[in-house]
């Protein structure tokens, strides 16, 4: 586990290839967790991701972020317990200067809402604000990213607190709808967010 998290800060082009060391490296860390009992894997992982989180290298962010996305789908009754220690250092990855972090862990936040959205939607009045302002990013990948994140976390949303963030919800699908961005974009917000405002 460790030397595949390891693989997974090591730096990576901008556009890496499907086969990349980094994307295997992250696909065998899933793999491993939905393999192997939890107390095989998720302790390394729990020891080294807030120093990975926390790390002045970009790259190391990005793999702690990634990681964490990639062990939730195997181990989800052994990370429930953690989840409220570990999303702080999602929140704070959203807010990253680097993209690589925030596409990572806006990745990491969907898989987490997708496992344990009942956890996750009791912070949704600091995640969905930071997700809404990454629907504008100019960096396509990201916009894709947080089309689908705020998808899975407004699933989750009672209807009488939905209502409150329609206004902004509006106001950044009417954008992204209206401007001059990547049609895949506009593809993800007409079949995805619609179902949503029909809550």
């Amino acid at each position: 586990m460790l030397s595949m998290i390891r693989i997974a800060a090591e730096p990576e082009e901008n556009d890496p290839q499907e086969d990349s060391p980094v994307k295997l490296a992250v696909i065998n860390i899933n793999i491993l967790s939905t393999s192997l009992p939890p107390t095989h894997v998720i302790p390394q992982f729990l020891e080294n991701f807030p120093k990975l989180a926390g790390s002045s290298n970009p790259y190391e962010r990005r793999a702690a972020m990634a990681s964490l996305g990639a062990v939730m789908e195997g181990s989800l009754e052994f990370m429930a317990p953690y989840i409220d220690e570990l999303l702080p250092h999602v929140f704070n990855a959203l807010q990253d200067p680097k993209t690589i972090v925030v596409h990572a862990a806006l990745i990491a936040l969907g898989q987490i809402t997708d496992e344990l959205g009942s956890d996750v939607v009791q912070h949704h009045a600091t995640m969905i604000p930071v997700v809404f302002d990454l629907l504008g990013s100019r960096d396509l990948e990201i916009m894709k990213a947080a089309c689908n994140t705020l998808d899975s976390l407004l699933e989750w949303i009672p209807q009488d607190t939905i209502t409150g963030y329609l206004p902004k919800l509006m106001e950044a699908l009417l954008f992204i709808t209206t401007t001059h961005v990547d049609s895949e974009v506009k593809i993800i917000v007409v079949c995805t967010n619609p179902l949503t405002l029909n809550t």
